[in-house]
């Protein structure tokens, strides 16, 4: 993979103390707090063997380690796979966010992030299909990358979504979602 521009640079992972004070469960996902002997009795009742996290506005579980928020699917990738290049992102691979199996989670750039990407569905018509009123026709149309693919015009929405759909498997490959 090549090194992208960094457009934001994210935090990095305390991984040390991340190790000491979570615990993660490859089967449901779910990271958990450890029983902490330095802290109060009052906190490990409160908090050990508890899920770790909190959901912000966006849907995405954030952990809080010494005062600073990390996203949970960050955490875990570090805790299993070590030290994420700061050129990097870790993707949903299903598009859930709160669906941190670690096996749902992959490392990926700003561009295969933005080709994995759900559909709106406030819109009618998937990325990459528009509509042309006056020839009464849908046109596919990609851009990847600075390059413009152009897959033709059609008469049905079902040709174009199918047209759309092998155009996104060739240029992004598994980082495609089908429209």
């Amino acid at each position: 993979m090549s090194k992208p521009s960094a457009t934001r640079k994210a935090k990095k992972i305390p991984l040390v103390i991340a190790q000491e004070r979570l615990s993660y469960d490859r089967l449901t996902g779910e990271l958990t707090w450890n029983h902490l002997a330095y802290r109060s009795s009052r906190w490990n009742t409160r908090y050990a063997r508890k899920p770790a996290g909190y959901l912000n506005q966006e849907g995405y579980l954030f952990v809080k380690l010494d005062g600073e928020a990390y996203p949970a699917h960050r955490v875990i990738w570090a805790l299993i796979n070590g030290e994420i290049p700061e050129y990097l992102s870790v993707n949903h691979i299903d598009g859930d966010k709160r669906n941190n199996r670690i096996a749902n989670l992959r490392l990926a750039t700003d561009s295969q992030k933005q080709a994995s990407r759900k559909r709106n569905k406030a819109k009618p018509l998937p990325k990459g299909i528009y509509w042309n009123a006056p020839r009464r026709r849908y046109h596919v149309d990609l851009k990847y990358k600075g390059e413009r693919y152009y897959g033709g015009v059609y008469q049905s929405l079902a040709e174009a979504k199918t047209v759309l759909a092998t155009m996104q498997q060739r240029i992004h490959g598994e980082f495609s979602r089908a429209a």
